[in-house]
């Protein structure tokens, strides 16, 4: 029994190992680990490291000083018209 126990416990702090090395919070998936082990380990060893965001160019609103699209023809917070270049 005790075996058991200590391979669960490996398990959880191996989940929350990966876990901070793909940036996530280690305390929270060292819990999952726990909670579920080998299936946590494997889930946090599956997951991608990071969501890839495109980036998106801003300009500000000359009427509300808002960040906005660059490519916005109204601004989304005044409703005022935007000068196209």
């Amino acid at each position: 029994m005790e075996i058991f126990i200590i391979i669960w416990l490996g398990f959880a702090i191996l989940t929350g190992v990966i876990a901070n090395s793909k940036g996530k919070a280690w305390p929270q998936w060292f819990i999952v680990g726990l909670l579920f082990g080998v299936f946590a380990t494997v889930a946090i060893a599956t997951r991608s490291t990071e969501i890839q965001r495109p980036h998106r160019s801003l300009k500000t609103c000359p009427a509300c000083d808002e960040k906005i699209s660059a490519k916005a023809t109204i601004c989304p917070h005044c409703r005022t018209p935007q000068e196209s270049k």
